[in-house]
């Protein structure tokens, strides 16, 4: 059975890239067009961090790099996805707050392991944390070529978000974080009718709702 697709023209969504320079990494954007070219659903998006970038058609499926030699369809992955869920630290949960469909809570303080996605240059870069440095810094590692530009970094916890998965079948899911035979959850996602006091992490203001499931 054919899943609908929860995106029209106008909606704010993210993206994902796997052109060079930018593999792995996910752009605010909002559609303004869709239609089916050369028999693939495609859309038309304008990058909201990215404002004199030129439009052009995506496809909202792409088979991962890593995966060019197989011709299975299954392995096929969707480069869209609603926008990020708001988040807060697990000690941020109050009895009264805002009311959001999915919230993403996170235990206080970041850890060595946890996966996450960074902000830079003004887009959102998947990794995971290896070292916690000092004067307030961490550093992490980016997924390999091709899939990500690797390398490691380091990074301001105030940039970090927890890195979550989204499926058409399932929705928002956090992945699982591993490190030394141990295994968690960076972030645990909450029905949004609890009070909650909102962490703002850069790219997003307070004021953006978020229709996530």
């Amino acid at each position: 059975m054919d899943l609908i697709l929860p995106f029209k023209v106008g909606d704010a969504v993210e993206i994902r890239s796997y052109n060079v320079g930018y593999r792995g990494a996910w752009f605010r954007c909002k559609i303004t067009d869709m239609c089916i070219r050369s028999g693939h659903m495609e859309c038309q998006v304008e990058y909201i961090d990215y404002p004199d970038e030129r439009r052009k058609w995506n496809r909202l499926y792409k088979i991962p790099p890593k995966c060019r030699n197989q011709k299975a369809t299954q392995n096929r992955e969707i480069m869209l996805r609603p926008p990020f869920p708001q988040w807060c630290w697990e000690n941020d949960i109050r009895e009264h707050g805002p009311q959001m469909d999915v919230v993403a809570v996170v235990s206080s303080p970041w850890k060595v392991g946890d996966l996450i996605d960074w902000w830079y240059t003004d887009c959102f870069w998947t990794g995971k944390i290896i070292e916690l440095l000092g004067d307030d810094k961490v550093k992490i590692i980016c997924p390999e070529i091709p899939l990500g530009e690797g390398g490691c970094w380091v990074a301001h916890p105030k940039d970090l978000r927890p890195a979550l998965d989204w499926s058409l079948e399932k929705g928002w899911s956090a992945p699982l974080s591993q490190e030394n035979g141990k295994c968690w959850h960076t972030a645990r996602l909450i029905a949004g009718n609890q009070g909650i006091t909102i962490h703002s992490f850069p790219g997003q203001s307070l004021a953006v709702s978020c229709p996530c499931e």
